[in-house]
């Protein structure tokens, strides 16, 4: 218990930090939102909710306030960025796609620990099956 409350702040850090980044930089990471299939919508927008989205919960996460549903909705938000900020498979510089790939596990290696924050902690319930046992022994 003690150790997701110290390691959710210091996963959640990441995220407030990027969502202020996105945020401050909307021109640029457009651009990047811009290599993704949207359905339309207009990069600006798709950048300024992932801003809020990932600032947002990253708080939430970082302060242990609904931290599955933050967990939730970060890995949701990473997903589509990490695919479009590092596509390392179609960069022919190797240095360059060396790097790309780098920053993509990394990205990879936050989503691992976004899922285990989604799964973590729950605590049994005592369902009718578990009294019955408690009763007989």
């Amino acid at each position: 218990m003690l150790l997701r409350r110290v390691a959710r702040p210091m996963l959640a850090a990441v995220f407030v930090s990027n969502g202020i980044e996105l945020l401050t930089h909307r021109e640029r990471r457009a651009e990047i939102a811009s290599r993704l299939e949207l359905g339309g919508a207009d990069p600006q927008q798709a950048t300024l909710a992932a801003s809020g989205v990932m600032f947002g919960a990253g708080l939430l996460l970082a302060t242990n306030r609904a931290p599955r549903l933050a967990a939730l909705l970060l890995a949701g938000a990473l997903v589509p960025t990490t695919l479009a900020a590092h596509p390392f498979w179609a960069e022919k510089d190797q240095q360059a796609r060396r790097e790309q790939r780098g920053k993509f596990l990394s990205d990879v290696g936050l989503l691992g620990g976004l899922l285990i924050s989604l799964t973590g902690g729950r605590r049994r319930r005592s369902g009718p099956i578990t009294q019955a046992r408690k009763k007989i022994g």
